[in-house]
């Protein structure tokens, strides 16, 4: 095959010739290599097992082994070695015949086809309980339709001061909380209504501002850094809010009770590389101009552990939490065609930014 190293090696492990490709692969003239031990190529963490390799075939064995070898450049790469004895008219052994063949692509090539299998079955797993949050939040949101009415009907039949109507109250608010989860279950799952419109990202931040604020504690700092010029998309007002808010809220909650600073920043970029992708299948964005939207926290930070999973629906870290607000941003920003890239070290903050097609 064109390509391969053909080396002859005697019985004392030392190389007497290589053909004429050894020059470009090698990166070196082939006399060079004449009279090094052969084992020099390889990876010193190869050499042992190599050794033992070449030991078996001046024995008389035939082999096929893989080993990391390394060129003149000391760069290292995979090769498949298939070695056999030279034998004279009397059946002694005098040399070995080995064929060296770079195995650099292929191994790229199973990489690249392992990471397609793993985005796929991570996209599907994804797809599978879209439906079935989606399934189930259809449900929950019409059963607590019924409550909720219910709620207000018995109400109406009840004196305001009864105790009863305080139940009532209480029903009819934990009936709305509920309701709340249940449009952020269908957030996640892609099953809300959405309409397109053109957006300004910094018109709705500025508008949103005493929202943040009220939203947060008064310990904690927050700060806009909007990008000089507007910056427009075409998205679900609606949803774009909720992508802030939950944003904010779970900065907050990662430095409270402690004072600290949350950031809200905005750019336009264009992405062509793989720093945005879509959490959960790893999928980046697709090139072009996009609206970033970035919140900064001072907070502790996340262990990789944690981050590997902060966008799964009902994962939190908090003893009270429901874990649906950050799934709930994958869920919009998955309808949007956008990405998020995330930072943080444990200690020291985080970076959770999101980006969306921008408008041109």
């Amino acid at each position: 095959m064109i390509g391969q190293v053909v080396c002859v090696i005697d019985t004392a492990g030392l190389i007497r010739y290589c053909n004429q490709i050894t020059d470009q692969i090698y990166g070196m003239p082939r006399e060079l290599l004449y009279g090094q031990p052969a084992m020099n190529i390889a990876d010193e963490h190869n050499r042992n097992h190599g050794l033992l390799v070449l030991a078996e075939v001046i024995g008389g064995a035939t082999r096929s082994v893989e080993l990391q070898l390394r060129r003149s450049d000391q760069s290292s790469y995979p090769a498949r070695i298939d070695a056999a004895p030279l034998v004279d008219a009397q059946g002694r052994v005098y040399g070995v015949v080995s064929v060296i063949t770079d195995l650099t692509k292929e191994r790229q090539g199973e990489a690249e086809r392992l990471q397609l299998e793993r985005s796929l079955l991570a996209s599907q797993r994804l797809e599978s309980m879209s439906i079935l949050a989606g399934g189930a939040a259809h449900d929950f949101n019409n059963l607590l339709v019924t409550i909720l009415g219910n709620t207000e009907l018995a109400l109406m039949d009840v004196p305001a001061h009864s105790p009863i109507a305080a139940n009532l109250r209480d029903i009819k608010y934990a009936t709305k909380r509920a309701a709340e989860l249940a449009q952020q279950m269908l957030a996640y799952a892609g099953s809300k209504m959405v309409k397109i419109e053109p957006v300004s990202i910094n018109t709705v931040l500025r508008e949103m501002s005493n929202l943040l604020r009220t939203a947060i504690s008064s310990k904690i700092v927050i700060e806009h850094q909007l990008n000089d010029d507007e910056i427009t998309i075409a998205a679900d007002v609606t949803h774009l809010r909720q992508i802030i808010m939950n944003l904010v809220i779970n900065a907050a909650d990662a430095i409270s009770p402690e004072s600290g600073r949350i950031s809200l920043r905005t750019s336009l970029e264009m992405i062509d590389d793989a720093s945005f992708i879509l959490p959960q299948t790893g999928t980046p964005v697709k090139a072009g101009s996009y609206a970033i939207i970035e919140v900064r926290d001072t907070g502790h930070g996340m262990s990789p552990e944690v981050m590997a999973h902060i966008f799964d629906p009902f994962f939190t870290t908090k003893p009270s939490g429901h874990g649906l607000g950050l799934a709930a941003v994958i869920g919009i920003v998955r309808q949007h065609h956008g990405g998020i890239r995330m930072r943080s070290t444990a200690g020291a903050g985080t970076s959770i930014a999101v980006c969306l097609p921008a408008a041109l």
